[in-house]
């Protein structure tokens, strides 16, 4: 987004994990000739959000070295073993350090292979343009990530539990979320079985009618 009147929405990328059910490292997954977190990144990228910082933890060098020459913020997060909250507690601290003006965050996760950054743009539409200030990704009947928080709400999520997600904010505080339904949200990269069935997939799902602005 290169509007410097825009408010300043910047994307936090939690990569920090060591992929314990995948048994190697899901950030590298061949995603269509490149790395999932590669791919994730650019995802990102070619969506409105001002920038981009990414949560590095297991294996930080080696997942470093694949995504050096994309322009993006890394930190690494010596303690990611405490859980994936701990990861977006200490991503989010580092990203209000770096941006003062920092109006609201999106929360994404490395193992959404069919994560569009027509969705991403929804979501900061509903913000910009609706006004939403908890806008969250659904899928299966549930609220997700990529997920949209105003900074009203930086303060509730950096008293997350070290072991919880986004999902389990937006589940608590659901009458708030203004959602935005992704189609293949639900699909994320656990195990080899789940990267298997889709390599395999010949249709994928589409979200461009998701929310027209």
């Amino acid at each position: 987004m290169e509007n410097g009147n825009s408010p300043h929405i910047s994307s936090l990328l939690l990569a920090a994990g060591n992929s314990s059910r995948m048994g190697q490292s899901k950030q590298l997954l061949d995603i269509n000739g490149e790395s999932l977190i590669r791919k994730t990144i650019k995802t990102i990228q070619n969506s409105n959000v001002h920038d981009t910082l990414v949560v590095l933890g297991a294996k930080a060098s080696l997942h470093k070295s694949q995504i050096n020459d994309l322009g993006v913020n890394k930190v690494v997060h010596e303690n990611w073993k405490l859980g994936i909250g701990s990861s977006l507690k200490f991503g989010l601290k580092k990203l209000q350090h770096i941006h003062q003006n920092l109006q609201a965050v999106i929360i994404c996760v490395c193992d959404q292979p069919y994560l569009n950054s027509f969705h991403l743009n929804q979501l900061i539409y509903a913000h910009v343009q609706l006004g939403h200030k908890l806008v969250a990704s659904t899928y299966q009947d549930t609220f997700g990530v990529p997920a949209l928080f105003h900074r009203d709400y930086f303060d509730q999520l950096k008293k997350l539990n070290d072991k919880k997600g986004a999902q389990t904010f937006l589940r608590e505080n659901n009458s708030q979320v203004f959602p935005i339904r992704f189609p293949g949200g639900e699909f994320d990269l656990d195990t080899l079985l789940d990267y298997e069935n889709f390599c395999n997939k010949e249709e994928y799902p589409d979200s461009t009618n998701s929310l027209k602005p």
